[in-house]
């Protein structure tokens, strides 16, 4: 196992430091021959010291133990280990932003606003400020890297010469991880927007020993600390700079691996220890370890369900009464507790000791185990086997290629018959045949992704093949990278390279030295996929245009409208799905917007014109809502399965069943709902199944919620073919804003974050408190009568809560507290529980239905046994499982991942959300509840098993980050027509010639420097790495219209240079001061130096620099032309704004050049949108500004802010007041009132919550006190014995406790009167509140058109007073004011960071690979044969 993540400087580093804090450890110091103690004194506690590792001692001459002072100055303060001196800059230090930083931060900048401050002046600052990234320097990395449970077994359970042994096994291993991440990924980042990425003297690392895991089991793992701190060496100077992230986690794909094999190689040689793949997963183990031994050591599982349990309960007195106040400390407490230490004074002789105990007691006898092992008796029978058929197979080659048919063949003749068994042995000999190995492989990447990487090929190469014994680690991780290139090369197992070939070859000194690839690409950038999946794509493409399926009748489909009452927008979903013959057709359809409606209606219409239906599904649960869901209403309904069981019966039909039940009818339509889930390959197989029948493919689902196990993305490629329809219109939602909320939130419009917060529904704070949080939500829900789901990210903590959940209920009297039974995750469950079924088993039948994965069902007895007496919740079918059943698949029903949610709906959807969700997951998350939908948002955390703690930050701040990420699920064929239609876009090549210029023009600024400051600072500015951003910036200045000469002599006189040690940065500092406030003039805009073609604006350069910028030029230009030429074979939307294309030539040609000027800027700042050239950018990016400003002027008036510029000054007082009379129109704006309206709804509910949970708890207490019969007189001569008094006092007691307990059960109820009558009062406020900002929002809509004009206009009246004016320094801080409301405007319209499939991509694609051929050189290295190479020397 291997881990990545971010150390901040100073505290970040605490957890490291307090490990070699003094007494901590008390290790025998390392020998002066010895790396590192490698524990060797058993007697002594706590962890190793750490030891310097990678290229440590190159670079800063250590070796050996690292002590704190050492680390301090490493991580905490960027300085030099040894001589304390400041390695590169400083890093920035920034305060942490959580929730309470971010509000008084609003608030601040709030009071700094005008008086007169705009609606969206207001709104901006709370959106700047709120959906801001949180900024955290990098102090370094963590990459913890884990061997597998038997090899920690191995160490805790043998001698202490395994120990060693296993040890320096472990070791090396690290040392193989550091080498590859050294090679693949030690690299920097220069030049603007870090385009360039160069070389690095390699990698500072220390390594942090650890033995055992929070609990205390043997876990073997190592913390390797990275720092972010990296050398460039030029031209004799050293530099110290940053690590370039983004190739460092990329590298760490394929150091995975390397660490495994060679943990496996070196115990192998070193033990003679041997390892197979676990039943079930690609998971290697030691064999001759029980997979008993290895889940005992793994505890955790039921830690806080026990704790919770003992100390809910007094053994003096029964069951506690347990209050929600208090119920939320204690379960925060028990989950504290059952984080154990790790890190306490224990040595490993106590530990060893304490495991041999625990071991016996469990009576697991690891240690016999691990002697058999060490002693060589233990066999890998499979493995021995698979010797045999692969030398019975060579036999019968006679010169043919050894495949998978022959190695079957040869286990069938050796007498394997077992298919279990036989797979197991195909496999083991698979694995020893390389080319066979990368096959397989190829074939087991492609299945789960459709675009990967080389990084992915050589970690799936490195899992199934062979290590072979006696191998050298480095020669074993070589022999792995030279397959995976070689498969590249070959194209193995149809694989293929998405990437398309280098346009052009560049000069020596523009490559870098590790790879020979141009400093402007990335490292092992390549995308790969292969022939199989592209093929598939293609095939559903081609099946989606052709015709000749069976229609519904128009007259039909009316009639099944009218009677459904469909809306027009369903009505023409209806039609556009199944009015026409089309093969293939799509419903696109938001969460809410009644996708299951709108298939019950096609399935009426199958029905009764007669046409067979199918519906499909990814799951058998999901396949029996649908069938519900359908029968609906009396309708007829229409059967449903699940995709898999209906492929495989096509050659294995179900026990009972006939080939002829799993055949498709002619005309047949099948509905595949939720298809984003859909792999590709299924889709494909289904079409096959239907082009023999005609039939015809109907997609319903949202390729924005969570997308496929494996390839997948071919619905959302699909939509853009134009074969779906798209439903708009959601219903789901109770409360009116929460639909358009949604699909603002579907489109990852950051904004809408704004809506969310207002009405309370963001939640903020660490994972215990919000666990309390919607625990109590979700319990006070179940007592109200409301379906609630509780949705987490992880299986694991679904367990938590649900155990968490069970308590609450057992309180409350809703479960019984009585025999329980264990399921399958450690959890228990007695009578009244709900759980759920995790896999289908069509043995096992309630009614007409066998049972299901994510079936939902409640407990009605609980057996000796262990089986179970459940009823369904939806069909009410009751049914016995079995024992056996039970303890393997059945879990509590609470809590779910986010993926068992998708599709469902219920009253209220409660979410845990964290930095690991995506996109798509918290979009499903936050649609569920019709009623109410909570996201809580974890901002903080106590970090795993000694890992670094990340500072606070804000829960809105999350979800922006969140969708502000892209994680879209992309077919192959997308991405490759990406790849393609970008080749050569501006974006990046225009980028490339900027840096190139400012690279040309780097000796006419040092000579200017020469002459300022000497000779020994220009040396060193023109050997300083951020020269080329220096320079960029002074062109940008130029484009501003400013001398950028006599710019940089200026600030170079301010001060004295000598003392600088990055000049650069020195001087790009003072030229951002004194030029903050720069004005681009408009004359220098369209000057000549600014208007000319790439090739025209060249300078007069020789030499590598010379010869890349003229080819960059040619292929910027080139482009251009080639965009205004698509323009005008496919007149885009943006295109009218240039008017019609003429018929003449020297009317087309004129049109043509306007087209080139904006197309450019398009694709130079990616414009996607129908707004030609979108608002004006801002003032302090000049160059861009100058290439808005001559794109304006190209369209003239047809844009607005064309026609102000054209426009008098009475129009533009005319416009002016219009805005103001709008202004005036408004109605109140009350968005603050309604968030605190709601902020009081909120604290209302939860006291309602509250007071739910403490009345159900204290009604079920009362009700297990039982008040005795009343005692009859004792006649006069009775006397009274100790026996009596004590049974009578007894009987006073418990009437006594019945009475109060029901005088509680009043109280509470009272309470809980009025906290409705609060909830109530406060709902109210909050409605009076929501219309009057409807109102306000309505107008807004309205009249943001004449705002917009007005407040431009506006600005445009200023900057004409700023021209004219002789003291300008008044009226141009006006014109900025005013400008800046335009763009306030700008700043908080919908932000939309999806990124949908662009028109016309496959044309453009073709357009593209044609215009490469013409122009590419022949001889240039193609991408079919890129580097590839295996490490550095």
């Amino acid at each position: 196992m291997l881990t990545v993540t971010r150390i901040a400087p100073g505290a970040g580093i605490t957890y490291l430091t307090r490990q070699v804090t003094t007494g901590r450890h008390d290790f025998r110091p390392a020998q002066p021959h010895s790396a590192v103690a490698y524990h060797a004194d058993p007697t002594a506690h706590g962890e190793a010291p750490g030891w310097w590792a990678g290229q440590s001692n190159a670079l800063f001459g250590v070796h050996g133990d690292v002590t704190e002072q050492q680390l301090q100055r490493l991580l905490a303060e960027g300085k030099n280990p040894v001589t304390g001196e400041q390695l590169g800059r400083l890093w920035r230090q920034y305060q942490p932003m959580d929730d309470t930083a971010r509000q008084a931060a609003v608030e601040k900048a709030w009071a700094k606003l005008p008086a007169d401050a705009t609606y969206e002046q207001i709104a901006r600052v709370w959106l700047n400020i709120w959906t801001a990234p949180e900024r955290r320097p990098v102090a370094g990395f963590d990459v913890t890297v884990s061997p597998v449970k038997s090899v920690s077994l191995l160490w805790a359970f043998g001698d202490d010469t395994v120990k060693q042994q296993v040890m320096a096994a472990h070791h090396e291993g690290i040392r193989a991880t550091l080498e590859h991440l050294r090679a693949h990924g030690a690299f920097t980042r220069l030049g603007t927007n870090g385009l360039v990425q160069v070389d690095t003297d390699g990698l500072a690392a220390s390594v942090w020993d650890h033995r055992m895991s929070r609990e205390k089991d043997p876990q073997l793992h190592s913390h390797i600390i990275v720092s972010s701190k990296v050398r460039v060496t030029r031209n004799g100077r050293q530099d110290w700079l940053s690590l370039d992230s983004r190739a460092f986690y990329q590298a760490s794909i394929a150091a995975r691996i390397a660490y495994e094999r060679a943990v496996e190689t070196e115990l192998g040689r070193r033990l003679g220890v041997r390892f197979a793949a676990r039943e079930g997963s690609p998971i290697r183990e030691i064999i001759g370890f029980t997979p008993r031994m290895l889940a005992h050591y793994s505890k955790r599982r039921t830690a806080i369900e026990t704790e919770m349990d003992e100390r809910l309960s007094d053994p003096a007195a029964g069951r506690e009464r347990l209050r929600a106040g208090r119920w939320r400390r204690r379960a925060q407490d028990a989950t504290l507790r059952t984080r154990q230490l790790k890190d306490g004074p224990e040595s490993t002789r106590d530990a060893v000791s304490r495991w041999h105990r625990e071991d016996r007691a469990a009576g697991l006898h690891t240690v016999t185990a691990v002697r058999q092992i060490v002693a060589g008796t233990v066999r890998d029978h499979i493995d021995q086997v698979a010797i045999q058929v692969l030398r019975q197979a060579e036999r019968t080659l006679a010169g043919r290629r050894l495949d998978l048919d022959t190695l079957h063949q040869a286990a069938a003749r050796l007498g394997i018959h077992d298919d279990t068994q036989r797979q197991l042995v195909i496999d083991a000999a698979a694995r020893r045949v390389p080319y066979l190995a990368v096959e397989r492989a190829i074939h087991e990447l492609s299945a789960e992704r459709a675009v990967f990487t080389l990084d992915h090929l050589e970690l799936a190469i490195g899992r199934v093949l062979h290590v072979p014994a006696g191998t050298a680690r480095t020669a074993d991780w070589q022999h792995v990278q030279r397959l995976a290139a070689q498969a590249v090369r070959t194209h193995a197992a149809g694989l293929r390279v998405l990437t398309p070939p280098a346009l052009m070859q560049w000069g020596d000194t523009l490559v870098r030295g590790s790879d020979r690839q141009s400093i402007y690409t990335r490292h092992r950038d390549l995308q790969l996929s292969t022939q199989p999946v592209l093929a598939a794509e293609k095939e559903l493409i081609a099946y989606a245009t052709r015709r000749g399926a069976t229609p519904a009748a128009r007259a039909l489909l009316d009639s099944v409208a009218g009677e459904l009452d469909l809306s027009p927008e369903k009505r023409e979903a209806l039609l556009f799905a199944v009015g026409d013959d089309r093969r293939i057709t799509g419903i696109v359809g938001p969460a809410g917007t009644g996708k299951t409606y709108l298939q019950r209606a096609v399935g009426i219409a199958a029905h009764r014109a007669n046409i067979p239906v199918l519906g499909l599904t990814v799951s058998q649960n999901a396949a029996y809502v649908l069938a519900e869901a359908t029968r609906e209403g009396g309708s007829p309904g229409i059967r449903t399965e699940n995709i898999a069981m209906w492929l495989h019966a096509q050659h294995t039909p179900p026990e009972g069943t006939s080939p002829a039940d799993w055949t498709f009818q002619p005309g047949q339509w099948v509905i595949v709902d939720e298809a984003s889930q859909a792999s590709t390959l299924d889709l494909v197989r289904l079409t096959q199944l239907l082009d023999a029948v005609g039939g015809k493919l109907i997609l319903v689902g949202d390729p924005e919620q969570i997308s496929a196990i494996g390839p997948g993305g071919m619905f959302r490629y699909l939509a853009s073919l134009g074969n779906t329809t798209t439903l708009t219109e959601v219903r789901r939602f109770a409360e009116a804003w929460e639909g358009p909320a949604s699909l603002r939130l579907r489109d990852a419009d950051t904004t809408v974050l704004a809506e969310y917060d207002r009405r309370g529904r963001i939640l903020g704070g660490d994972r215990q408190h919000l666990a309390r949080q919607v625990l109590d939500g979700w319990a006070a829900d179940i007592i109200q009568g409301r379906s609630s789901l509780i949705m987490v990210e992880t299986e694991a903590e679904a367990a938590d809560l649900a155990a968490q959940a069970r308590r609450i209920l057992i309180s409350a009297g809703i479960v019984q507290d009585g025999q329980a039974v264990t399921l399958a995750n450690g959890t228990h469950a007695s009578t009244g529980d709900l759980i759920v079924t995790r896999r289908n088993n069509r043995d096992l039948i309630a009614d007409d239905r066998f049972v299901a994965n994510r079936d939902q069902w409640q407990i009605l007895t609980v057996r000796e046994d262990g089986a179970l007496q459940v009823r369904h919740t939806t069909t009410q079918a009751t049914l016995m499982l079995p024992a056996a059943y039970v303890a393997e698949h059945v879990q509590l029903a609470y809590a779910a991942t986010v993926d068992s949610a998708q599709g469902r709906t219920v009253d209220v959807g409660r979410a845990l959300v964290d930095s690991a969700t995506n996109r798509a997951r918290l979009y499903v998350m936050a649609t569920r509840g019709r009623l109410l939908n909570q996201i809580a948002v974890i901002t903080s955390e106590e970090p795993p098993e000694s890992h670094p703690p990340q500072p606070p930050t804000a829960g809105i701040t999350v979800l922006a980050d969140i969708l502000r990420t892209d994680t879209t699920d992309r077919s192959a064929t997308e991405v490759e027509q990406t790849l393609w239609a970008d080749v050569d876009a501006l974006s990046r090549w225009a980028a490339i010639y900027d840096d190139l210029t400012a690279r040309a023009a780097t000796p006419r600024y040092t000579a200017v420097i020469r002459r300022v400051a000497g000779d020994t600072v220009a040396a060193n500015l023109a050997a300083d790495p951020a020269m080329p951003a220096l320079a960029a910036r002074l062109q940008g200045l130029a484009a501003a219209g400013y001398d950028p000469e006599q710019v940089l002599a200026a600030v170079a006189s301010e001060r004295e240079l000598h003392s600088a040690r990055d000049t650069a940065a020195v001087l790009a500092w003072r030229i951002d001061n004194a030029y903050r406030d720069i004005r681009p003039d408009p004359t220098v805009a369209i000057s000549g130096p600014q208007t000319g073609t790439y090739t025209d604006r060249l300078p007069d350069i020789g030499g590598d620099l010379g010869a890349a910028l003229t080819d960059v030029a040619a292929i910027c230009d080139r482009r251009i032309e080639a965009l205004a030429e698509n323009a005008a074979a496919h007149q885009p939307a943006w295109s009218g704004a240039l008017g019609p294309l003429p018929e003449d030539e020297a009317g087309r040609r004129h049109w043509l050049s306007g087209a080139a000027v904006v197309a450019g800027y398009r694709d130079r700042y990616a414009i996607t949108g129908d707004d030609p050239i979108g608002p004006e950018p801002s003032d302090r990016d000049p160059a861009r500004w100058g290439a808005w400003h001559r794109a304006q002027l190209v369209l003239g008036s047809a844009t607005l802010s064309g026609k102000l510029t054209a426009a008098s000054d009475s129009q533009l007082r005319t416009l002016m007041e219009a805005q103001r009379a709008a202004d005036r129109a408004a109605p109140s704006y009350v968005s603050g009132e309604l968030r605190n309206a709601h902020t009081r709804l909120v604290a209302a509910e939860q006291h309602l919550r509250d007071s739910r949970i403490a009345l159900a708890a204290a009604q079920h207490h009362a009700t297990t006190l039982t008040t005795p019969p009343p005692a009859t007189p004792a006649p006069a001569w009775w006397r009274p014995t100790a026996a009596r008094t004590r049974t009578a006092t007894e009987q006073h007691a418990a009437a006594v406790d019945s009475l109060r307990a029901q005088i509680l059960v009043d109280e509470l109820s009272a309470r809980l009167d009025h906290a409705r009558a609060r909830v109530t009062a406060a709902a109210d406020d909050v409605a009076v509140l929501e219309e009057r900002h409807r109102d306000w929002n309505t107008w807004y809509q309205q009249a943001l058109p004449i705002r917009y004009a007005g407040l431009a206009a506006a600005a445009e009246s200023a900057r004409r007073a700023h021209n004219l004016a002789a003291n300008t320094r008044q009226l141009a801080d006006a014109a900025r004011q005013t400008a800046d409301r335009v763009h306030a405007v700008d700043a908080t319209l919908p932000n939309q960071h999806t990124t949908p499939v662009r028109p016309q991509l496959a044309d453009q694609a073709v357009a593209s690979q044609h215009r490469v051929a013409d122009t590419t050189d022949p001889d240039l290295p193609h991408t079919e044969t890129p580097d590839l190479d295996l490490g550095r020397d």
